[in-house]
């Protein structure tokens, strides 16, 4: 299939009878932004003031630290993928101002279809978060998004290509017609809307955070097809913006 040969996630490398291992896509690398680790600095900087300002007995400490861990967990399977599979990370830290000025448009995109989904079914506030100032819910948010873009993009997405590319995907004997990308994009839409329901003990509609999830990272997905690498910081940009906007 020539589009998910263009963006170049989880093809498959053989032409023989039996699949081949995936050897990483290496003709579409990845951009590591200067934006991207501005984004990543200020979402830690988000999670270290708001320990100095809440109980570290709390509920909200214990989900805070969460998304530290899980986006560590992202952070060292990206590397792994690097290393392993060969997906390529390319450092551009250049402050391009027409690399940002594409981030915020696109980001803009994003930010306003899921404010408009959001406006549909707005969750009520957890209970985790009682007691805790408009401040520290915009910090806790914040950080969270930077962390879960990280941890369901590069942590499980990225992987889930490369299962779904090694392995022969069939039914009923016949190979499925969809490129790997897709399966791995509906099942990490799938588990992160069980994810989202568990972590922040609502109950917002499931399909609401399905539909979040495929926006961010077809976002991800789509950027090595307009921009020649691929790239998560339009992800990581807007689930903050979409986040701090949301949360108060």
């Amino acid at each position: 299939m020539v589009f998910g040969g263009r963006l170049g996630i989880g093809r498959r490398t053989s032409t023989s009878s039996g699949p081949a291992p995936v050897r990483g896509d290496r003709a579409i690398p990845e951009r590591i932004s200067v934006w991207l680790v501005v984004l990543i600095v200020l979402g830690l900087l988000a999670h270290g003031y708001n320990m100095t300002q809440i109980d570290q007995d709390s509920d909200l400490a214990v989900k805070s630290h969460f998304f530290l861990i899980i986006m560590v967990v992202g952070l060292v399977v990206r590397g792994a993928m690097a290393a392993v599979f060969n997906y390529k990370l390319v450092p551009d830290m250049r402050p391009n101002a027409y690399k940002l000025a594409l981030y915020m448009v696109f980001a803009g995109i994003l930010i306003m279809s899921s404010g408009a989904i959001w406006s549909m079914t707005a969750p009520e506030a957890p209970g985790f978060l009682a007691g805790a100032t408009v401040t520290q819910v915009k910090l806790f948010y914040t950080f969270g998004a930077v962390a879960e873009e990280i941890f369901w993009i590069w942590g499980i997405f990225l992987p889930l290509c490369v299962v779904f590319g090694i392995f022969s995907v069939s039914l009923f004997g016949r190979k499925l017609p969809f490129p790997p990308w897709t399966l791995a994009l509906l099942t990490v839409c799938i588990l992160f809307a069980v994810f989202h329901r568990a972590v922040y003990e609502t109950a917002p509609q499931l399909w609401l955070m399905f539909v979040y999830r495929a926006v961010f990272t077809l976002s991800y997905i789509l950027s090595a097809w307009w921009g020649g690498t691929r790239d998560i910081t339009i992800a990581v940009l807007a689930h903050m913006t979409v986040n701090y906007l949301a949360s108060g």
